[in-house]
C-alpha cells in the first residue's frame, strides 16, 4: 500500500522494505490525516483519469477514502496508517550534493549493461564512485561493461563508493524532478539515500564485491585509430 498523509502538502510513502520512496505533492489541504491506500487500485484509477483536479476525502470511521475527479467517483477501503513500516533512518558516514541532470545522464549512460539476473545480485547493481571532482558509474552483466565518468565540482572530501540496485536508480530518474535541482546523496553503513526538494529515496546497498573490471581494460595498444 501507499501511506498518504495530508499536512501542509500531500506526502506519499511506499516501501517494499528494501527501498522506500517518499514524495511531496502540492495540495489544498482542508484537514490533516493519514491512511494507507492499496497501491495497485489507486494506480489503476489514476492512470485512467483525465488531466484534471483530483479530490481525496478520507472517512476514518469507515476506513475508506473517496476519490473524485470531474464526473468520476471511487470508494476504496483503506488500511491502518499505524501498521505501515517506519522509513529507515541512516547513520551518516558521508554525503555530497550533485546537479540532478548530471546524475541522471550518468545513470542513463550505463544502466542498460546492468544484469537483471537476481541469482547474481552484485551484477544487478550500479557501482557509484564520487570524488572531489568526478562522478563515476559502472555496470556489467558479465557480457557487457559500461563505464561513465563525469567531471563535477564540490564533491565530497572523502570518496563515496556504493553498489546500488540499478532498479532503484531507474525509479529515481523517472520521478518528476527538475534537472536544475540538486540531489543530495547520503551514505550510511548499509543504506543510501537520494533526496531532492520533492522526493526522497532510501535503499539498501547490495552486499558483495563488484567485479574487478579495471583488469579487463587494456592500456597498451599496438594500433590506435582516431
Amino acid at each position: 500500500g501507499i501511506l498518504v498523509e495530508s499536512d501542509k502538502v500531500l506526502n506519499l510513502c511506499a516501501t517494499d522494505l528494501e527501498t522506500t520512496i517518499i514524495t511531496k505533492i502540492d495540495a489544498k489541504v482542508e484537514k490533516k490525516g493519514k491512511t494507507v491506500i492499496p497501491s495497485r487500485l489507486i494506480f489503476d484509477i489514476l492512470r485512467n483519469l483525465p488531466e484534471a483536479a483530483v479530490e481525496l476525502e478520507f472517512i476514518p470511521n469507515k476506513s475508506r477514502v473517496v476519490i473524485r475527479c470531474q464526473n468520476s467517483i471511487f470508494n476504496l477501503n483503506t488500511l491502518p496508517a499505524n501498521d505501515f513500516p517506519t522509513p529507515p533512518s541512516i547513520i551518516e558516514k558521508n554525503k555530497c550534493s550533485l546537479k540532478f541532470s548530471i546524475f541522471k545522464e550518468t545513470i542513463n549512460s550505463v544502466i542498460k549493461a546492468a544484469s537483471t539476473d537476481e541469482t547474481r545480485p552484485v551484477l544487478t547493481g550500479i557501482l557509484i564512485s564520487i570524488g572531489k571532482d568526478f562522478l563515476k558509474m559502472v555496470t556489467t552483466d558479465s557480457y557487457r561493461l559500461a563505464i561513465k565518468e563525469t567531471k563535477i565540482k564540490g564533491g565530497p572530501k572523502e570518496e563515496i563508493k556504493a553498489l546500488v540496485p540499478a532498479k532503484v536508480l531507474s525509479e529515481i530518474i523517472r520521478l518528476p524532478i527538475n534537472d536544475e535541482e540538486n540531489i543530495e546523496i547520503v551514505l550510511g553503513e548499509n543504506l543510501i539515500s537520494f533526496e531532492t526538494k520533492t522526493a526522497k529515496v532510501i535503499s539498501r546497498l547490495i552486499a558483495g564485491n563488484f567485479p574487478d573490471y579495471e583488469q579487463l581494460l587494456t592500456k597498451d595498444f599496438k594500433t590506435i585509430y582516431i
